[in-house]
């Protein structure tokens, strides 16, 4: 570093290059706490069974912070999936979501290749030219 009697100082480019690194090792740390923070308050949001209430509190902190965001909690839902065609089918998939309302949200962009396995067990064969929509609601 070199002061000049202006005032004004000058840095050599080491000196630049070492400070840039400081800077990105402490930024790396900050996010590895971060995650470690992150994911612990999501565990005890879990284990407690707080998710609900986890998610509400998610919604708003994420809404405040520009780039570090928390997780939501998910959880199981078995979904009630109609196959629409001739027959009426009906088959339960289970979905990890944050809400009912997600879990649905999932499985309404299901296809016929999503439902193929669960529906394995019905008497007669479902195609893909059988298969026009699916309606999901929480079981």
């Amino acid at each position: 570093m070199i002061t000049l009697s202006s005032g004004n100082v000058y840095y050599s480019q080491q000196e630049l290059n070492d400070a840039k690194t400081k800077i990105n090792n402490l930024v790396h740390q900050l996010r590895e706490d971060f995650d470690v923070i992150r994911n612990a308050l999501l565990q005890e949001a879990i284990d407690r069974e707080w998710c609900d209430l986890y998610n509400e509190f998610v919604e708003k902190i994420n809404s405040e912070t520009k780039d570090l965001k928390l997780h939501h909690a998910k959880k199981d839902y078995e979904v009630k999936v109609k196959v629409e065609e001739t027959r009426e089918q009906y088959v339960y998939i289970t979905v990890e979501a944050t809400s009912e309302e997600e879990a649905e949200e999932i499985v309404s962009n299901y296809d016929y290749s999503d439902v193929k396995e669960d529906a394995s067990e019905w008497e007669w064969d479902i195609t893909d030219s059988d298969f026009t929509t699916i309606r999901a609601t929480v079981a």
